[in-house]
């Protein structure tokens, strides 16, 4: 009588788990769904648990682009406004609408980061600037800033312009050179934010540290795949630390290798700027990132000082948010030059026009590259390397117009799915860069139906930074080549570290003829 009392028990107690989960993580999601298929302009499906994470693995799949089915759904509902999906035991609400988009933005303060999403990042990495909220954000930002006015970035376009030859004279030997320029563009970019960001000594040992760097970027790609990863949704954020599967254990394993590689070079740039200091030769010299933090926490006081560990976490941040980004963005334009030849010679025309033979970029020439600019913004359109912006989570309850998101739900921009909406660009899926030109399509002229970098206090502080990487390594490109691409490719993409292609792309330069 005992054991049978018993084995009810056990029973009753697993149906009352069964129950609570459903109600939990099925019947509970269906009924908050309910409440936005009211509103205008609402797209809503019914996917429990991982919702909008389930259709992107599905579109990258079946389709090779993670964002075709967020594509097709605008295509066929151009008047949308918001896409809402379960997530969890709560829900998902994906922003469409640029006017909803600019209350977000006013009301920054009654959201952060989602760590349910990113609980996977390692506890180190959220000592940079991308992870960090609140006061501790703030300061990291206004130190931050210093490196990033105009100033210094204009003096620092002598290094890009000695970089930018370094890279051609490495990549370009003969009349007619085939680049891997996947992996090059990110020796490019990866050269450029070390020297800006961290001195001088600008990769002693080139290889090691291109793996290095490559290692840095591989565990990022690899913690954006556990995010989405449907396992860890389900059993949360620290599952991987068991180490029951191979990605775990490399993933854990890396963690603890980029910690340690940062904290080697942060002493190592501390050691030297202290020595620096004391013979008196760091005045009268703009100073790079690590320095300026290093000297910050020297000068404040005991309560205010910057534990070394986060200035560690910066090089971590710097290196892996400044190297992929920019790298793929160079990779796409080379991708729509071999493409379209008609705008690249259009773009060659102008970098002639207003470069020439000039031995040295300057900044107020790149300023009059207008049609390269133009350029730049609709690969940033179609193929910017970020797809959306973090996902936030609601703190408190919060309206946008007539929707109302509760506490708790988590809150995404479809930065890539508004770019692709016909009601902002007409004709979305054609290259055009003379839409930034004419200034006449209502995405041009509304800010927030174009925002690569993001808007409002987080946007994105090195967009000046990618722009002039970007259009000075083309302009040297285009004045001395002819730009192709090896075929056949089919541009597939997939959402790793960043929105990026999912195949090698191998650009073929012609030199062309001297006149």
């Amino acid at each position: 009588m005992e054991l049978f009392s018993f084995k009810a028990i056990i029973l009753a107690l697993v149906v009352l788990i069964l129950i609570r989960t459903l109600v939990k993580y099925f019947i509970k999601p269906y009924f908050m769904l309910q409440e936005f298929k009211k509103l205008k302009g609402a797209v809503c499906y019914y996917i429990p648990i991982i919702g909008g994470l389930a259709q992107l693995r599905k579109s990258e799949k079946e389709h090779g682009d993670p964002c075709y089915i967020t594509r097709k759904i605008i295509q066929q509902n151009p008047d949308i406004r918001f896409l809402a999906a379960p997530f969890l035991d709560t829900m998902m609400i994906e922003l469409h609408d640029t006017e909803l988009l600019r209350e977000l933005f006013a009301k920054q303060k009654s959201v952060e980061k989602d760590m349910r999403l990113f609980g996977v990042v390692s506890d180190f990495a959220k000592l940079g600037l991308i992870f960090t909220e609140g006061e501790k954000w703030k300061a990291q930002r206004k130190l931050v800033s210093k490196v990033f006015h105009f100033e210094y970035m204009s003096e620092c376009l002598v290094h890009i312009n000695v970089i930018a030859k370094k890279w051609l004279s490495r990549n370009c030997k003969d009349s007619t050179s085939t680049v891997n320029v996947t992996k090059e563009l990110k020796r490019y970019t990866g050269n450029i934010i070390w020297q800006i960001f961290f001195g001088d000594e600008v990769f002693a040992d080139e290889d090691q540290a291109e793996k290095d760097i490559q290692r840095m970027l591989d565990n990022g790609n690899d913690a954006l795949i556990l995010v989405t990863d449907p396992l860890i949704t389900i059993l949360g954020p620290n599952f991987y630390k068991l180490g029951l599967r191979a990605l775990d254990r490399k993933y854990k394993a890396d963690n603890a290798w980029v910690q340690e590689y940062c904290r080697r070079q942060f002493e190592t740039y501390k050691k030297k700027i202290l020595a620096d200091k004391a013979k008196g030769t760091v005045e009268g010299r703009p100073k790079h990132l690590i320095e300026l933090l290093i000297e910050a926490s020297l000068n404040a006081e005991e309560s205010e000082k910057i534990p070394d560990i986060e200035i560690q976490s910066q090089i971590r941040t710097f290196l892996m948010a400044g190297t992929d980004t920019t790298a793929n963005t160079l990779t796409i334009a080379h991708y729509f030059l071999a493409q379209y030849p008609e705008v690249q010679e259009k773009t060659r025309e102008e970098v002639k026009k207003y470069i020439g033979d000039s031995e040295e970029i300057k900044y107020d020439q790149l300023s009059k590259l207008d049609y390269l600019t133009a350029f730049l913004k609709e690969c940033f359109r179609m193929y910017g390397p970020a797809s959306t912006l973090f996902p936030r989570v609601v703190k408190e309850d919060i309206t946008l117009k007539d929707l109302t998101i509760r506490k708790g739900y988590c809150l995404s921009v479809a930065v890539n799915g508004i770019c692709y909406n016909p009601k902002y660009f007409p004709n979305p899926f054609e290259f055009r860069p003379e839409r930034w030109i004419e200034k006449q399509e209502p995405g041009v002229k509304d800010p927030l139906a174009f925002i690569p970098f993001a808007a409002g206090s987080r946007k994105c502080i090195g967009e000046h930074l990618a722009y002039i990487e970007a259009k000075l390594l083309l302009a040297e490109l285009l004045r001395n080549y002819k730009i192709d691409m090896k075929r056949p490719y089919e541009l597939k993409m997939k959402i790793g570290l960043v929105y990026e292609p999912v195949d090698t792309l191998h650009a073929i330069y012609t030199k062309l003829p001297s006149k």
